[in-house]
């Protein structure tokens, strides 16, 4: 099997507040894939309007059920981690366009790790833990930026020290 090579040029939003990355990185897939959105605010709407729960905070209610709510308004798949996820099991839906990570996120200036979303937009190598993938965190990136600030890592080391607890991955159907 050919190595893969997949590379989306998403369209940009950093969350405007501490809570709103889910809403961000939904505006960055959803934008990339041609659909319509007019910013991260427009997702928090559309999201409030199909009944998705938030927290007072503006923080996304991570239920299963909600979860579900998520899916249906934005047209996604969002699978549930239940267990290790595989880069060859993210591959299919990575084509399609840029994957949603939902969880909670190892940064070195936390003492504890962060519940938070993130964005993969490129996949590229051998399908190993070697494999390389560009995230992009609404929280550093620019919005409408050119990438500078995107996060390139092996699937291996995201998944063995970025991640310490990976509850969803959302895909476009």
């Amino acid at each position: 099997m050919p190595d893969v090579n997949i590379v989306h040029n998403v369209q940009r939003f950093r969350q405007p507040d501490n809570y709103s990355c889910w809403a961000a990185c939904i505006a960055m897939q959803q934008a990339t894939a041609g659909k319509a959105v007019n910013g991260v605010q427009s997702v928090v709407q559309r999201a409030s309007q199909a009944g998705v729960a938030s927290q007072p905070n503006g923080a996304l209610d991570m239920s299963r059920a909600n979860m579900n709510c998520l899916q249906a308004a934005f047209g996604m798949n969002i699978m549930t981690n239940a267990g290790t996820v595989f880069i060859n099991n993210l591959e299919p839906f990575l084509v399609r366009a840029p994957l949603i990570l939902f969880g909670a996120f190892i940064y070195a200036d936390r003492i504890t790790p962060m519940n938070h979303a993130i964005v993969v937009s490129e996949m590229w190598g051998d399908r190993t833990d070697s494999t390389g993938i560009t995230i992009i965190d609404p929280w550093v990136t620019k919005e409408g930026g050119d990438g500078s600030m995107d996060i390139v890592r092996s699937w291996g080391q995201l998944s063995k020290t970025g991640v310490a607890r990976l509850d969803y991955v959302g895909a476009l159907r």
